[in-house]
């Protein structure tokens, strides 16, 4: 308000969405405007020229105002968060007092600590003006395309006249003639068009004319699909009855919305009307709750320099911490406020205490600790930037690959790496020798093609260079999902090509925007030499700086205030209390935590409950005993109309000498204090009571200790002020037992209590209690928002979701199908009569046989004649979509070493079979996979004799065939007949069957068993578990487990079925999408699970 002006920074939309609606909120009416761009050009014109006159006075924007904009006289520039770069953040602050002679005036305000210390230096660095170096990209051949096929709009050119007006421009000026006519080649269609039908030539080149021609096709792209603007599949905002383009939206924010959802964009609030393929048509929705939109995009690195030069403030920051001059230094030397010198000293003094020292640019530390499910984390603390830190990790994982036969999942940051380790490892050994001596070049591009980012760059070249246009003239939006794909199978039809311009272009973008190669090699350099040391600390819990790396697992939960705030908190269980703890700052549980939770909790750790029900002499020791000591202000707070009692009573052991009261005067405004102490505690606060005479320090501080570790494990949070008055004594010495006791993990610091201020302290234990009961109280909550369901609404979704409704076709819809029935028995002729008739349209045999014989699935029989039962299991499974436990992944492993092993894994489970049978069973151990004849031949036995041993094993689990041939002869014969008068098999019937094989042995684990009904059912009971034959009281913990995870949800959905009800998430999307009864039917057998 004491400025005409003000534009607010942030560095990403949705930041800059919610900004403005809460300043608007605040104020009571719109004072602020969004500039960002998502918004139409028309709407960010219009907020331009608002801000220009004077008739807007604020504006939040995203770096659509930082550069080449007028927007007028701007009297106060105010930054969210770091700016991330010197640069940017002298560009951003320099919008305000844009006149000679006025000085420009900013404000950088930090989201957290660790986001403290990186505006702290950068702001350090923006006073001496040391902007980080700038390169300019060279010879991308992206755009040499996109030019290229431009140049040709309008008719013929030369390739030497191209050429001479290409190198004219820095950027190509050591552009090679290789280089040029691999492009050439590239858009004149000089590669295999079969697999990708988009892949026609965009231009033609005439080499012996040295002339490129125009195509109508690639002169439509250049004005259709042209621009270097990466396509995000963004869908367009409509309003309702016009043409007038308001914005655009993410692709994924608008697959998770409902017609009629309400949302803001560029201040004001929309109701969804329509949503199409292309685009989102929608109507003013007023005032109101509204869901605030994200854009997903990349986000730039921290460059190598500035990286260095932050390590090196790092540095004379720790050489101000010991020398206990830091404040001073910060204060005086830097200009910064007393407030922000005290912060920064706690969060460096903390990160000390962890692990001795801090990352500075001579300096890294490797800091290990295990997570909540026991797994290790190993992070690598450092200052140099993700553009380090990225190829770092991808060099160190190929090394652990190469050394250990595994890599480890990581996650990298401009402050670290973080690696995940499974459980039951130990965190491996980083050999840097070996890292510093390898060929660094050809290990990184090994590494980067199978990674998420060679993906999407490869994908956004491919559209720049308008080899694989982002839509073409008249064409809807293409989806991203779809782009995906493209580029996916366009990368797979050019890698056979040696040097194909996409895939160098891929590895040349990556290597000079997010890889800093030469930095890199002096960083392993001086590794090497010593000049970089490596300092590593193993802890039972993270460090205060590991607190962000391990909050980029769950960020998109945390700032998803789109959510209820009890789905939040929930998402966020199974992380350990210290990772939970200050990670967003202020604020951290305060949002999560219910104020009556934390009063209960702490009631029930001080024992007053107990006391409450009868007040007598020994609960009231009791009482004492378990605090030490009682004041009297606890004792009107705990008991505000029995307190009287409660005093008669403690007078009453005191005079018994069960507890004596001590009265002191303390340094503080409250005066004189009195407590009701333990007797057998009395010696304790007579040493460090106010009064006290200290005869030795070392016997007082443990006085001390001993007093602060029973306040805390008898109280709920609080803060060292509260504690340090309590007992008179000073909030340092206060604060440095309280840090003792955090290092050893016995406390935890951070905001806990709704409403509170500053830092505070609460025990471990009963800070996951406080957590636990408080997410309890939030899935109440939600449980009363759930609507149930009527069962014909959970017949309808089960149908659906098991494909009896027909959608299924073809080998697709069998897998897929199959993959739903695995695990369970039924009646071997239900399979090919009922079940996959019932579920995939057009259902023939050969499908099933096809399936067989691929080796994704594989049948087992029991039984006797009538009575055959039929199992079908997949014979993969990724990790990732069982959720395996450890126990199950050992057994998997168990079940791989009796495959390489067979003969003597089965050699006590084969004393029943007959000899015929034996010696069969033998040549297949031997000789692997046979068919009839080749079995027939080898064994030299009637075949008669073969068949039944056959059919012996088969229903002995030993042996299958990769068709479904033996099974429908069984069906269809009886056993005198299945062998012909002449003792051999009629040729159609030996057509039929494949090959046989051996079985591993039958063991369903209780994990896999749990996973096959959710993939059955979608939506569980006990009654339905019961009717898979399975034992609801062993699987519950399963699903218990699979909830703390994020795998199910817990509630009650479906009318008539008992007790929790657990379903996958996207069963309950399907389930939603029930809306009435449709009137049709489906018949189906008595055994369906549907």
């Amino acid at each position: 308000r004491q400025h005409r002006s003000t534009l607010v920074f942030v560095n990403n939309r949705r930041l800059a969405e919610r900004v403005t609606a809460n300043l608007n909120q605040i104020v009571g009416q719109e004072i602020a405007r969004t500039h960002h761009g998502s918004l139409a050009r028309e709407i960010r014109i219009e907020v331009e020229q608002k801000l220009k006159s004077g008739a807007l006075p604020c504006v939040v924007a995203t770096a659509t105002l930082e550069l080449g904009i007028d927007i007028g006289e701007v009297d106060l520039v105010i930054q969210l968060e770091s700016p991330k770069e010197v640069a940017r953040g002298l560009q951003r602050v320099g919008r305000a007092g844009h006149v000679i002679d006025k000085p420009s005036k900013g404000r950088i305000i930090p989201k957290n600590r660790a986001d403290l210390l990186e505006a702290v230096a950068l702001l350090r660095e923006m006073k001496t003006g040391q902007v980080e170096k700038m390169k300019a990209p060279l010879n991308c051949l992206d755009i040499l395309a996109q030019q290229l096929v431009a140049m040709t709009a309008t008719g013929p050119v030369t390739v030497e006249k191209a050429a001479e007006i290409i190198r004219s421009t820095y950027n190509f000026h050591t552009l090679s003639r290789s280089d040029l006519e691999r492009v050439l080649a590239m858009l004149n269609g000089n590669y295999e068009a079969k697999e990708y039908l988009d892949l026609r030539p965009r231009l033609y080149w005439e080499r012996a004319e040295g002339v490129i021609k125009p195509d109508p096709y690639g002169k439509r792209l250049v004005y259709t699909a042209g621009g270097t603007i990466p396509d995000r599949g963004y869908f367009g905002v409509y309003l309702t009855g016009s043409n007038l383009r308001l914005g655009e939206l993410d692709e994924e924010f608008v697959y998770e919305r409902r017609l009629n959802d309400r949302f803001v964009l560029g201040t004001s609030v929309w109701r969804i009307e329509e949503i199409r393929q292309d685009r989102v048509i929608v109507s003013p929705a007023g005032k109101g709750e509204a869901q605030v939109p994200f854009w997903k995009a990349d986000q730039g690195g921290r460059s190598y320099e500035l990286g260095t030069r932050i390590g090196a403030f790092l540095a004379v920051l720790e050489e101000k911490l010991e020398a206990e001059t830091l404040p001073t230094y910060l204060q005086v030397e830097c200009g910064f406020s007393p407030e922000v010198a005290k912060n920064l000293q706690s969060y460096l003094s903390a990160q000390k205490r962890a692990v001795d020292y801090l990352p500075t640019d001579h300096r890294l530390v490797l800091e290990e600790f295990p997570d909540e499910a026991g797994e290790w984390r190993l992070l690598l603390h450092s200052t140099l930037g993700n553009r380090i830190h990225l190829p770092l990790a991808l060099l160190l994982n190929a090394v652990w690959e190469e050394k250990l036969g595994k890599k480890f999942a990581f996650t990298t940051g401009d402050d670290g790496v973080m690696f995940s380790i499974p459980g039951g490892e130990t965190p491996p050994v980083v050999d840097w020798p070996t890292l510093t001596a390898q060929e660094i070049e050809e290990q990184l591009g090994k590494a980067l093609t199978g990674t998420p980012l060679f993906g999407a760059v490869f994908r956004q070249c491919a559209q720049r260079s308008l080899v694989m246009p982002r839509g073409g003239f008249g064409r809807k939006r293409v989806p991203l999902w779809l782009s995906r794909i493209k580029a996916d199978n366009l990368l797979q039809t050019v890698a056979k090509y040696q040097d194909f311009p996409l895939v160098w272009e891929t590895y040349r973008e990556i290597f000079q925007n997010y890889i800093d190669l030469e930095a890199l090699r002096e960083v392993l350099r001086q590794i090497g030499t010593g000049e970089i040391q490596i300092y590593r600390k193993q802890r039972q819990a993270p460090s205060p700086f590991a607190h962000g790396h391990l909050f980029n697992f769950v960020a998109n939960f945390m700032y998803d205030t789109d959510t209820p705030k009890v789905e939040g908190g929930k998402r966020l269980f199974g992380l350990g209390t210290e990772t939970l703890k200050t990670i967003v700052g202020k604020g951290g549980f305060r949002n999560l935590f219910r104020a009556e939770v934390i009063t209960t909790v702490a009631r029930k750790a001080r024992g007053i409950d107990l006391v409450a029900k009868t007040i007598d002499e020994e609960r009231v020791r009791f009482w004492v005993e378990r605090c030490g000591d009682i004041t009297d202000s606890e004792i009107d707070a705990a008991f505000p109309q029995q307190g009287g009692a409660v005093r008669e009573v403690l007078v009453a052991l005191c005079a018994k000498g069960s507890a004596v009261l001590v009265k002191a005067e303390t340094s503080n405004d409250e005066g004189r204090k009195q407590w009701f102490i333990d007797r057998d505690e009395l010696d304790f606060y007579m040493k460090v009571l106010p009064g006290a005479v200290i005869t030795d320090l070392q016997v007082c501080t443990a006085a001390r200790e001993r007093i602060i570790q029973r306040f805390v494990r008898t109280h709920g949070p609080f803060t060292a002020r509260e504690l340090a008055a309590r007992y008179g004594w000073t909030v340092g010495e206060t604060e440095e037992i309280l840090a003792a006791l955090a290092a050893a993990g016995v406390v935890e610091a951070g905001e806990f209590i709704p409403g509170g201020e500053g830092e505070e302290w609460c025990d471990t234990e009963i800070l996951r209690e406080i957590h636990r009961r408080s997410l309890a109280r939030a899935r109440q909550e939600v449980k009363t928002r759930t609507r149930w369901r009527e069962p014909w609404e959970y017949a309808v979704f089960l149908a659906r979701w098991q494909g009896v409704t027909g959608e299924r076709r073809d080998t697709e819809g069998l897998a897929e199908t199959l993959s739903q029935l695995t695990g369970r028995w039924f009646p071997a002729a239900d399979w090919e009569q009922h079940l996959l008739p019932a579920r995939v349209k057009g259902y023939k045999p050969l499908l099933l046989d096809r399936l067989f014989a691929s080796g994704q699935f594989q049948w087992r029989v029991r039984g006797e004649t009538g009575k055959y039962q039929l199992l079908i299991e997949s014979t993969y499974l990724p990790e990732a979509d069982l959720g395996m436990a450890d126990e199950e992944k050992r057994g998997a492993k168990e079940a791989d070493a009796e495959k390489e092993e067979p003969a003597a894994s089965r050699s006590s489970d084969t004393s029943g079979l007959s000899k015929t049978s034996q010696l069969m069973l033998d040549l297949l151990i031997s000789k692997g996979a046979l068919t009839l004849p080749f079995i027939l031949r080898e064994v030299k036995l009637p075949t008669p004799t073969v068949w039944q041993a056959l059919e012996e094993l088969m229903l002995s689990g030993f042996i299958t065939n990769d068709s479904f041939g033996p099974i429908r002869y069984l069906l269809n014969t009886k056993p005198q007949a299945r062998v012909g008068a002449q003792g051999v098999l009629q040729s159609a019937v030996m057509a039929q069957m494949g090959r046989w094989s051996l079985l591993p042995p039958f063991k369903q684990t209780k994990e896999a068993l749990v996973q096959a009904v959710l993939n059955r059912y979608g939506i569980i009971s006990r009654e339905i578990v019961q009717a898979e034959g399975a034992s609801w009281g062993e699987l519950y913990p399963s699903f218990v487990t699979l909830e703390h995870i994020g795998r199910v949800k817990r509630g009650y959905f479906i009318k008539g079925l008992s007790g929790i009800q657990y379903a996958l998430p996207q069963a309950l999307a399907e389930l939603g999408t029930v809306a009435k009864q449709s009137g049709r039917y489906w018949a189906l057998s008595w055994s369906d699970p549907a």
